[in-house]
């Protein structure tokens, strides 16, 4: 056999591998149960400023949430489900971004734009990827003025 093709052969064979392990991570969607641990308000003045308020909205709204990373379907702990549009997939080296897409219709293109524009700023991330050999999953919930993070288990 020629060594040109053997050569090739070989790339190939190591593309293919690289592809198919990138691609098996990736269909590796996960359902996570999400706590949150720390929720922060942006102020009138400008500053983050710690909210430990127990009966907070945004602690109410994530803590206890559960997010199938596959289809971008969040159930609350009351049972009731929204569907978010999973904008970026995770993998070894990216979060997986879910933001929830405008629901209201009638709207002029230019009405609609100022409000995905705004519900663009509601968005999730969920990054179960670190340089550490064993990393914690975590979130970051971000609202028009306030923040909510915390740790994430794997449900299924």
């Amino acid at each position: 056999m020629h060594v040109g093709r053997v050569g090739g052969w070989f790339v190939a064979a190591t593309a293919l591998l690289a592809v198919a392990g990138d691609a098996a991570f990736a269909q590796e969607h996960k359902t996570y149960r999400c706590k949150v641990a720390d929720v922060v308000s942006w102020e009138d003045d400008g500053r983050l400023r710690p909210d430990s308020n127990p009966s907070d909205l945004t602690r109410q709204l994530y803590d206890g949430v559960i997010i199938d990373t596959l289809t971008g379907a969040m159930t609350h702990p009351d049972g009731h489900r929204v569907m978010w549009s999973i904008i970026q997939r995770g993998d070894r080296a990216n979060d997986y971004v879910l933001t929830q897409p405008p629901t209201v219709t009638g709207l002029s293109s230019d009405q609609f734009t100022a409000i995905a524009a705004t519900d663009f700023i509601r968005i999730i991330r969920i990054r179960t990827w670190s340089e550490k050999p064993t990393p914690t999953v975590r979130f970051l919930a971000l609202g028009l003025s306030s923040f909510a993070s915390g740790p994430c288990e794997v449900v299924r």
